[in-house]
């Protein structure tokens, strides 16, 4: 899919309709049932083990977890569900629906209304929607549907699950004067944040497109930032900023040439050390990060990869390192990962502050409970 297929971004009419909607979808959309980004396609007995897990979650009503699944099918035709599965299959998978069916739902004026923005839209008597909308934190984000396309802009399950850590966090700091988003994609980690604290934010993504979404969820949550369309490198951190990032992780066997992607150094580390070197480089005294990534596990290794690779490699930066969840290696991709001699991979979360290069490994931690993928 090309870039020219994802469509336009949003209009002033849709953000506009949107701001004023605000908590109305929030509420409505609360009980919208888990967020398959795809399917990871694999039949084992883990993978049922897996899917059983999730699908207990959600039928106690326990998981809007936007949660990875196997098959969405699976959530399908749970008993008191029905409207959160309508609205999921509307507003997250982008199905069509019948415009009754929406207003029994969200009303007949509200869908009027969102026709006339350009949100929603009629296709063979059907409406659509013309993008993804998640409710998060008490807020209402916008991000195009998964694609293909090289300047997508998609809410994935880390990020949604990295808006609630740097919330937690940001509200037990005491002196945080500014947020940082490096790479900041849709913009939710710097919305997030910056509304649990109360200061403004700065964005920053080499895509236009992820800047006109980061603009608009921030105009829809009021929401005082600006968005720069640079380098990480350019990123100005001033004393009391707190530094946030969700860096790609794509895993790579070999940097020059992958058989997976040409992006992302060994075994997918190369960007989040990237973000590492430059924070190490600006962060100011009196400041601190925090950021979201994966790891591979080698063989019978009990610590994550990016462990060892920090070591000695960040003497300015005090790192904290903590294993959030281990996901198995339930992806079309699986036997690659063990070829290459890949047993698992760890979801961390990365927070510091200026320091003497200390990297401390924390196995388990507080975030485990709150996991998104399971």
């Amino acid at each position: 899919m090309s870039s020219q297929e994802l469509g336009a971004v949003p209009g002033e009419a849709t953000i506009e309709f949107l701001k004023e909607y605000r908590s109305f979808l929030i509420r409505k959309l609360a009980g919208m049932c888990a967020f398959p980004m795809r399917p990871l396609g694999r039949d084992t007995p883990d993978a049922r083990k897996y899917e059983r897990s999730v699908l207990a979650r959600f039928e106690a009503k326990e998981n809007n977890l936007f949660a990875l699944s196997i098959d969405p099918q699976v959530y399908w035709g749970v008993k008191g569900r029905e409207e959160d599965e309508l609205l999921y299959r509307f507003f997250i998978l982008g199905e069509a629906t019948t415009s009754s069916e929406l207003a029994n739902s969200l009303g007949v004026t509200w869908v009027q209304k969102a026709m006339d923005s350009g949100l929603v839209s009629s296709h063979s008597k059907r409406l659509r929607c013309s993008f993804r909308l998640v409710p998060h934190c008490g807020q209402l984000f916008l991000s195009d549907p998964y694609s293909t396309a090289s300047d997508m802009v998609y809410l994935s399950n880390d990020s949604l699950f990295m808006a609630q850590i740097t919330k937690n966090m940001i509200e037990k700091m005491s002196a945080v004067t500014h947020v940082v988003d490096l790479g900041t994609g849709s913009g939710i980690l710097a919305c997030s944040a910056a509304r649990a604290k109360g200061v403004p934010a700065t964005g920053i993504d080499i895509n236009a497109r992820a800047l006109a979404f980061a603009q608009a969820n921030a105009t829809i949550n009021d929401i005082e930032a600006q968005w720069l369309r640079a380098e990480y490198g350019a990123a100005s951190m001033m004393p009391g900023c707190f530094v946030i990032a969700n860096p790609p992780f794509v895993f790579a066997a070999n940097a020059e040439k992958s058989a997976l992607h040409s992006h992302g150094g060994d075994y997918g580390l190369g960007l989040t050390l990237d973000v590492l070197a430059v924070i190490a480089e600006k962060l100011p005294e009196a400041s601190s990060f925090a950021l979201i990534t994966q790891s591979c596990v080698l063989e019978e290794a009990s610590t994550p990869l990016l462990v060892s690779k920090c070591k000695g490699a960040f003497p300015r930066l005090d790192i904290r390192v903590e294993n959030v969840g281990t996901m198995p290696l339930l992806t079309k991709y699986e036997d690659f990962y063990r070829q290459q001699g890949v047993t698992a991979i760890h979801q961390l979360v990365l927070s510091g502050s200026r320091g003497w290069g200390d990297v401390m490994y924390e196995p388990n931690n507080a975030f485990a409970g709150e996991i998104c993928f399971g």
